[in-house]
């Protein structure tokens, strides 16, 4: 299993800073996580939800809900989700030194506006699905599931691998 959820909240402390999201976010990472985005108090948690004890950053993505439809009734049921976080080491045939993250930061991934894909979007691009099944195979895809994952269901976000040098938003 990957990281457990520290919280499921509505929060989103770079797009919605101090605010109510849009959406629910699973947070996974320092103990430190707010409704604001301060790197210093961050850096002062104490513990981690991430496999990576060492690792107090913080993660979150969008989380799921079943919709259960019965009768006149519709409720919905919260999905329990684990993280795994992993950074791929891709410092090139020159083998350059890899650098940490500058310190403030923050980075994006994806969009919650997106209702159609786009190859030519990198935002587009950034988030994919797998449907798990262990049976007949688990291809990729970029559009939610429509059918149901016998062994889950695995969303995939990927982030930017480098920085411009500049700019922390």
């Amino acid at each position: 299993m990957g990281a457990k959820v520290l919280l499921a909240a509505r929060m989103d402390p770079i797009v919605t800073p101090g605010g109510v999201s849009s959406h629910m976010h699973n947070v996974v990472g320092g103990n430190r996580f707010s409704s604001t985005y301060d790197y210093d108090d961050l850096r002062k948690s104490t513990c981690t939800s991430n496999l990576v004890n060492i690792d107090h950053s913080n993660y979150w993505a969008p989380g799921l809900h079943y919709v259960n439809k019965t009768g006149g009734t519709t409720t919905f049921s919260y999905i329990p989700s684990y993280f795994t976080v992993y950074y791929l080491d891709r410092n090139g045939s020159k083998k350059e030194k890899v650098h940490a993250w500058p310190g403030p930061l923050k980075m994006l991934a994806g969009s919650p506006n997106r209702r159609s894909y786009n190859a030519s979007n990198v935002a587009d691009k950034a988030v994919s699905f797998v449907c798990l099944d262990y049976n007949h195979g688990s291809p990729q895809t970029t559009e939610f599931p429509k059918n149901n994952c016998p062994n889950g269901l695995r969303a995939q976000i990927v982030f930017p691998s480098c920085w411009d040098g500049q700019n922390y938003d």
